[in-house]
């Protein structure tokens, strides 16, 4: 299980829960299994047709951020490579 896995299925599960759903909830109301939303929320393989129903449920999107996209500590790190440079 990736980082990102764990992630996605962390936040799935808080989304459930902001709605007050059990995982039976959800799973009617996405029109998948009950063991389907237990392994998302576990960073287990779905399928992309599951995940879009459960994600239809919920009323959430999927946003695509570019993996290059740089980090605060990156762009701290560079401010204080320029302010050295500027000094020298």
């Amino acid at each position: 299980m990736s980082e990102e896995d764990d992630m996605l299925g962390q936040q799935m599960e808080s989304a459930r829960k902001a709605r007050g759903w059990s995982q039976d909830e959800l799973a009617t109301a996405a029109a998948v299994s009950r063991k389907t939303i237990y392994s998302l929320e576990n960073g287990e393989d779905v399928s992309t047709r599951s995940l879009g129903k459960i994600l239809l449920a919920l009323g959430l999107k999927i946003r695509l951020v570019p993996d290059a996209a740089p980090t605060l500590d990156d762009v701290l790190a560079e401010n204080r490579e320029r302010t050295r440079e500027r000094g020298s």
